[in-house]
Formats: C-alpha cells, sequence, structure tokens
C-alpha cells in the first residue's frame, strides 16, 4: 500500500469544522444587517433621491470594519429589486484618476481628453443614476470628476438624468483638504458609522458561526467574547479582524485533525488576522502616509514640529521620490493613522515655566518590519543611519 505523501494529506484532510467557506469571505453579504441610528441616516438621505429624484450627495465616513461596505453592498442589493428605473454604478477609486474612472463608469476603455470622457459618460446615461465611490480617500487628484459629477449640465445643458452620489472613505477627515468650491458644489451630507460594539461583534460572530461551521458547539461563548472583545479593544470594532479569527482559528483546528476550537487556537487566530490587517492597511497608505509612520516609529518626538522636520530630513537623506508635505498634512496624516490603529496617539499637558505645553505623544501599534516591508516593496529603501 503506497503511503499518502504530507502534501495529500493536507490537501486532501477532511472539513471537520468548516461547513461553508463563504460565510468567511469578506465580500460576503448578509441577507440582514446590524442596523443603527447611522444606518437609518443613510437610508433616509437615499430615499430623497429615491423618492423625489432629488440629487442628494453622499460622504460615507468610518473607521475600517465598522460595516460601511456590508450596508452598501445591501442597499445596492435592494435597490437593484425595488428600481427598475435607476442604475446603481459601483467602483473603488484606489490608486484612480478623473480619466481611470470615467473609463470604468462608461464601461468602455476610449480614448480622448476630460472633456470628451466627460460627454462619452453623460450619453452613456440613460436613467436617473446613483454613483458609489469606495475609498475616496485613496483616489488620485479627482476633484475635477467629483465637480463635474455635482454639475453635469455645464458639460452638456440638456441633459436630463439625475446623478446622487455616495463617497465612502476610511479617513474622517477626507473631504476637509478639498478645496471650498468643490465642498460647495458637492453639498455633502455627512454620515459617520460607528465601531461595532462588542455585543455588535458576537452578533456577527455568531451569526457566521451559525451559518459557517459544521457545529456551533465547535467554539466556546468564552472564546467569543475574547474575540469580540480584543477586536473592540485592539482594532476598533473591526468585524473583518473578528470573522477573519473565527476562520484562522478553524483552519488551526483542522489542521490539527480536532472538531473544536480551543482557546489557545484563537489566541494565535487573532495574531495572524490582527497581522494581516496591519499589513493590508500599510499596503493602502500612501507614499507620504506610510514615510511618516516610519518616522514616528523609528523616533520619539513630543511635537509636530519634530516629526515634521524629520521626515523632510528623512526624504533628503535617503533621495526619496516623494514630494515633502505640510505640518498641517502631517497633523491630518498622524490623525488618519490613529484612526487606522496603526498608532495611538495622546496630547499630553505639562506645565514648564509656569506655562502649560502640549506634547504629542505617540506609541506604534502594529510591528515595524510590516512598515520596513512595504518600504522595500515601493523600493523606498532608507539608509540604515
Amino acid at each position: 500500500m503506497v503511503k499518502k505523501s504530507r502534501f495529500k494529506e493536507f490537501v486532501t484532510t477532511e472539513q471537520t469544522i468548516v461547513k461553508d467557506i463563504n460565510y468567511f469571505k469578506l465580500s460576503y453579504t448578509p441577507e440582514e444587517i446590524i442596523e443603527r441610528k447611522e444606518t437609518f441616516e443613510l437610508y433616509r438621505e437615499l430615499s430623497i433621491f429615491t423618492k423625489y429624484r432629488k440629487p442628494n450627495n453622499i460622504i460615507l465616513k468610518g473607521f475600517p470594519g465598522s460595516g460601511k461596505t456590508v450596508t452598501i453592498n445591501f442597499i445596492r442589493k435592494e435597490l437593484g429589486e425595488l428600481f427598475k428605473d435607476i442604475d446603481v454604478i459601483f467602483d473603488n477609486c484606489s490608486n484612480k484618476s478623473t480619466s481611470d474612472i470615467l473609463k470604468i463608469l462608461i464601461n468602455e476603455d476610449i480614448k480622448g481628453n476630460s472633456y470628451r470622457l466627460k460627454q462619452k459618460f453623460l450619453e452613456s446615461i440613460k436613467k436617473d443614476t446613483l454613483i458609489i465611490l469606495d475609498e475616496i480617500d485613496r483616489s488620485n487628484k479627482i476633484e475635477d470628476l467629483l465637480y463635474f459629477l455635482s454639475r453635469p449640465k455645464e458639460i452638456d445643458k440638456d441633459f436630463d438624468k439625475n446623478i446622487s452620489l455616495v463617497l465612502i472613505s476610511n479617513n474622517l477627515r477626507w473631504e476637509e483638504n478639498l478645496r471650498d468650491s468643490i465642498r460647495s458644489s458637492l453639498q455633502l451630507k455627512q454620515i459617520i458609522f460607528s465601531p461595532y460594539s462588542k455585543n455588535e461583534l458576537r452578533k456577527i460572530i455568531k451569526d457566521r458561526i451559525k451559518k459557517g461551521l459544521k457545529d456551533t458547539n465547535a467554539i466556546s461563548e468564552e472564546s467569543i467574547d475574547l474575540i469580540s472583545e480584543t477586536v473592540s479593544r485592539e482594532k476598533k470594532g473591526d468585524c473583518r479582524v473578528a470573522i477573519e479569527t473565527i476562520f484562522y482559528a478553524a483552519q488551526i483546528a483542522e489542521s490539527k485533525n480536532k472538531n473544536e476550537i480551543s482557546k489557545e487556537y484563537i489566541h494565535e487566530a487573532l495574531k495572524n488576522a490582527i497581522n494581516q490587517s496591519d499589513k493590508l492597511l500599510i499596503n493602502k497608505l500612501k507614499d507620504n502616509q506610510l514615510l511618516t509612520l516610519y518616522v514616528v516609529s523609528y523616533f520619539e518626538y513630543e511635537s509636530l514640529d519634530e516629526i515634521h522636520r524629520s521626515f523632510i530630513a528623512t526624504i533628503k537623506k535617503d533621495s526619496l521620490k516623494i514630494d515633502t508635505i505640510t505640518k498641517v498634512m502631517i497633523f491630518h496624516i498622524i490623525n488618519y493613522l490613529d484612526d487606522l490603529c496603526l498608532i495611538h496617539k495622546t496630547i499630553e499637558t505639562k506645565i514648564e515655566e509656569g506655562i502649560p505645553r502640549r506634547r504629542t505623544k505617540i506609541q506604534m501599534s502594529v510591528n515595524s518590519e510590516l512598515i520596513i516591508d512595504e518600504l522595500a516593496i515601493r523600493g523606498l529603501r532608507l539608509s540604515k543611519e
């Protein structure tokens, strides 16, 4: 009898815990979602467009894993069933310019200048249209696009359809960097999704366990509490980390031919899920955000001035092809990194010579090796001095 190879052992072993992997995929949209005050605010703002066909532009913001994408996917599905006279267009704007996004909206790779692309887009619109632009904070100079979408009649005075926008951002302060004229034209209604609470995370976890595992008793209530409490505390309620943890823990148990997920496996899975989440967030940072994270990870600073000076010095010392930025931009980047849980920022007030002075204290929340690896991948190699 031929002995089964170790490879065959791994790839043919029966799934003893996982019943359906689809319920642990981040692309999965549940039939029912957790609805909160901000969810109802979003419904109400969207109803202005669906009921009255009045353009009503929305900026949907929130920490990673706070339910923005799953809610939007749920809404897209519902709108498709309820309104046959409304088109819904979705695009992820990461690293895309105005032209890139217009070609996707047109669904055609055509050549032409920006004005021609805008004309072509308006020609393609046959119904009132809701345009959803995800990761708007990672786009590449698309103020021109946003202005155009909010004022299409400036391109075609005979255009008679209605366009409404939903912009989605992890950056809670993204629109602050828009020009006043763009903000005025968009008239964005702001909706902020708060982080999931421990109880909400428990509900999400238990729902995925019920649907995705063969036996709901394979994981204890204590382990579910451990996941929800850890993710709530360390990752601002990022439900993606919680869901990934369940799947990783099940994988570990199955690889050891176990039918139950022990607390030991949960701890290991939490570490893996958080590390993968941090790696993905770091991968999505712009170059100036990544370099700022590097600067604060290797040195101790007490003011934004010091961070800014070190940022500029690092660019010059290593001849990096990164545009210099202002101290104000450093302030926004630090806040953004704090929102992503990549750092933890606190402000301390000390009395020096009778005068209160505020100092910025920053603690790292990620492994610095992930930052170095990402810099190297982008070819932004730094000297060791």
